[in-house]
């Protein structure tokens, strides 16, 4: 059993940040991770050496060869694995006695979906319009803090652009509807099963593109991401809550949103606070 003592030590330098109550709370958060690829598992590798005790992994994929440029610690013997298996391994090497529960599933299916409504705190680490929706509607209709974040690299031109941001979600911030970031036609699509799309007269389908991703791009937008939560979850004083990155000027920017007054998510006639009264925006295998 870890000692008050052995916690002071381990710690100190934090403490010295932002105190030991602030430590305390760290320790007692149930923190789910949504995603655990380029932002997720700079995420979670964080969160393990801040002290978080309980975390909940949620990713239903497997590490391939082409992920090992971003996924912290994730090796080439990892090829195969789960990515949950790889960041709870992570955790457990730092902090063997921390309570994790890895979910090899997509978030938007009802089960796991229905998982998240337990925790304290959420990353989105994900990159679907569908994801990004259910995730946002959880911690609005739950009043469960989830931090959004996103990198964009642009390498169609000649000269490559990138850039990311991090947006709190929580009761007095504008939600992702309010800020026009999430495509219902896209969230439509994400939601289907592969036979409804099939089915679907309407459904086209997308070539997928794949997208550059860069490790230290990556990690830059999930610290930030890192240092909100503490801002929200330790007292730390940094009251911005919504950062965009302007990678190719260095910049890492504070934007003051407003939120929609009538939107249909967050807004006074929304499933706000409404907990287990209003269904979740799931996906139902028919």
């Amino acid at each position: 059993m870890v000692q008050n003592g052995d916690i002071e030590t381990e710690y100190d330098r934090q403490i010295r940040a932002f105190g030991s109550e602030g430590q305390a709370t760290l320790g007692r958060l149930n923190v789910a991770i949504v995603g655990l690829g380029g932002t997720g598992s700079v995420v979670n590798q964080q969160l393990a050496h801040l002290g978080v005790n309980s975390i909940l992994l949620i990713d239903p994929d497997r590490i391939e060869r082409t992920n090992l440029n971003r996924t912290v610690g994730a090796t080439p013997a990892d090829i195969g694995l789960p990515k949950v298996a790889v960041a709870e391994r992570l955790i457990k090497a730092l902090r063997p006695n921390a309570q994790v529960r890895s979910l090899v599933a997509d978030v938007v299916d009802e089960a796991t979906a229905k998982a998240l409504t337990s925790v304290d705190f959420i990353f989105c680490c994900t990159d679907s319009h569908a994801s990004r929706h259910l995730i946002n509607q959880v911690s609005y209709q739950y009043n469960i803090p989830a931090i959004d974040m996103g990198v964009a690299i642009d390498a169609s031109g000649p000269a490559v652009r990138f850039a990311g941001h991090v947006k709190a979600l929580a009761v007095n911030e504008p939600c992702l509807w309010c800020l026009n970031q999430l495509d219902s036609k896209l969230i439509r699509e994400e939601m289907m099963t592969p036979e409804q799309r099939q089915a679907d007269p309407y459904f086209l389908g997308r070539a997928g593109v794949v997208q550059p991703a860069v490790i230290s791009i990556n990690s830059t937008v999930a610290s930030a991401a890192v240092t909100m939560f503490l801002a929200m979850t330790t007292g730390l004083d940094a009251p911005a809550r919504y950062l965009v990155y302007d990678g190719n000027r260095q910049r890492l920017s504070s934007v003051i949103a407003q939120k929609e007054p009538n939107c249909l998510f967050c807004g006074p006639n929304s499933p706000a606070a409404a907990g287990d009264r209003q269904p979740l925006p799931v996906r139902r295998n028919v």
